[in-house]
C-alpha cells in the first residue's frame, strides 16, 4: 500500500478495507511502500517477489500511484517470470490527478 498523505491515502489505503475485500479469496500480504522516493519503492517490492518467486506465480499491477509503474517494472527486469497486467478503468475522473508540483525522471 502506498504510505503517506498525499492525496487522502490515510483513508484510501485502509488495512481492514483491503483485507475484507479479499476475505475467503486469497491469501494476502500487504507491505507499504512509498512510490514518491527516487527509488519508487522498488527495493520493498523486490524483496516481496523474491520470497515468493521461487513457489507461486506473481501477477503485479500498479494501482496508483501510477510511478509504481516504474518499479515494477524494474523488477520485472530482475524477475523476468513474473507477469505485469494493467487494470484500465470503466470511469475517468478529470480531477484525480493534479501533480505532485514536481517532476519525476527516471533512466530506463
Amino acid at each position: 500500500m502506498q504510505i503517506g498523505n498525499q492525496y487522502d491515502n490515510e483513508k484510501r489505503n485502509n488495512l481492514q478495507q483491503h483485507k475484507d475485500q479479499c476475505a475467503g479469496l486469497t491469501e494476502l500480504e500487504i507491505f507499504d511502500i512509498d512510490s514518491y522516493l527516487p527509488d519508487h519503492g522498488l527495493p520493498n517490492i523486490l524483496s516481496v517477489i523474491a520470497r515468493y518467486s521461487d513457489k507461486y506465480n506473481i501477477i503485479c499491477s500498479s494501482l496508483g500511484p501510477k510511478l509504481s509503474a516504474i518499479s515494477l517494472y524494474k523488477a520485472y527486469g530482475a524477475f523476468p517470470n513474473i507477469a505485469l497486467t494493467y487494470v484500465p478503468t470503466k470511469e475517468y475522473s478529470f480531477t484525480y490527478s493534479k501533480g505532485i508540483k514536481k517532476s519525476i525522471k527516471n533512466t530506463f
